[in-house]
């Protein structure tokens, strides 16, 4: 039984609750998660060792009322290892103003929207991206969103990170992206061009990961059958609760951190076509069973292998969606969460919604 020891204040995160091991909580965020398995042994269950390997940055939305952060601090962590959470801005302020975030920690930090880029910047987040050992995960709060605030803080912060690794990757030069083209060799077998021009008078939907993508999907529901829909892979989660499966499905980044936000692709049925860059993370690749279409060269040299071939246009997996969407000769094009118009200033500070071509919807 949980028992309620007190109330919440105006921000609406329902009462704060106690359960039979003294974990303390907001109803609202993290619900009847914590009813039945205490903290400590819930998180070992869920995450295991993943926030405990050395040398790695762990940015994570969410602190599970401050639990997640707390069960952080009473382990010892490993060697160079720093953690980051983000919380939305009305959360943050509850959970300082009931003291649930405990005292504070030069390798554990938590903050809100606005200062997370500075603690990235403090914790040398450049040379994380460097070794490939930046990931982003989702507390159980974040993963459940019952105060429907948490999905769209993790897919800006998954876009930041991606932006960022590229632009780390791109420093370090090519060796990362052949490296993965070889790793990718056996898995590479049908290139994309087989599907160019077929597409030809048909209209297909691109979903990306931008704020607008929620009040896009009851459209894509509605217009399920008369469009062939296309998805980055981040969004999966998102479209398997809506209960949409996509015709394509796209992935580009190399990095490990592209399979942590885009795992939840591997639930879509073969029905789906993954595809993919000649440099995908090889975690994605080779566990896809389905259909499976790649983009650029097989080899990183000349080869009879190497079959003519639609080129990895970048830099982004919306970019690529695009691209594809001329190449395989689509009439119409219909964008879903592919914003861009939010200025600096503006996104994401604000929920306010600023959609290109939302006439087209």
């Amino acid at each position: 039984m949980t028992e309620t020891i007190d109330l919440a204040d105006e921000q609406a995160l329902g009462p704060l609750a106690a359960n039979a091991f003294g974990d303390r909580y907001f109803f609202n965020l993290n619900r009847h998660a914590f009813a039945k398995l205490g903290a400590t042994a819930l998180f070992e269950t869920k995450f295991g060792e993943l926030l405990f390997r050395e040398d790695e940055l762990s940015v994570i939305v969410g602190t599970d009322s401050g639990l997640l952060l707390q069960y952080l601090r009473s382990k010892p962590l490993p060697k160079g290892t720093r953690y980051i959470f983000i919380e939305p801005d009305r959360v943050l302020q509850a959970l300082r103003s009931h003291d649930l975030l405990g005292d504070a920690d030069e390798r554990i930090v938590c903050v809100g929207l606005e200062d997370w880029p500075r603690m990235l910047q403090k914790f040398k987040a450049a040379e994380y991206f460097y070794i490939d050992a930046v990931k982003s995960v989702n507390a159980l709060c974040a993963q459940d969103d019952f105060i429907d605030e948490y999905a769209e803080l993790s897919w800006h912060v998954a876009e930041v990170l991606a932006q960022l690794n590229w632009r780390y990757s791109a420093e370090l030069g090519s060796e990362a992206f052949i490296a993965r083209q070889i790793a990718n060799a056996a898995d590479n077998r049908l290139p994309a061009k087989l599907l160019a021009k077929a597409f030809g008078g048909k209209t297909v939907a691109i979903l990306a990961g931008g704020p607008s993508l929620d009040q896009a999907l009851p459209w894509v529901i509605q217009h399920r059958q008369q469009c062939v829909v296309f998805a980055v892979s981040r969004i999966s989660r998102q479209l398997l609760a809506a209960g949409i499966e996509p015709d394509f499905v796209f992935s580009v980044d190399p990095t490990d951190l592209s399979f942590d936000i885009s795992k939840e692709m591997l639930n879509f049925s073969e029905k789906t076509v993954f595809v993919c860059s000649y440099h995908t993370v090889p975690t994605l690749v080779s566990q896809w069973s389905g259909t499976m279409l790649y983009l650029g060269a097989r080899f990183p040299w000349q080869s009879d292998l190497n079959s003519k071939n639609l080129s990895s246009a970048g830099p982004t997996v919306t970019n690529t969606a695009l691209n594809m969407a001329y190449e395989f000769g689509f009439s119409q094009i219909v964008l879903c969460g592919v914003d861009l118009c939010f200025t600096r200033e503006l996104y994401p500070r604000q929920r306010q919604r600023r959609t290109i071509g939302r006439a087209a919807l």
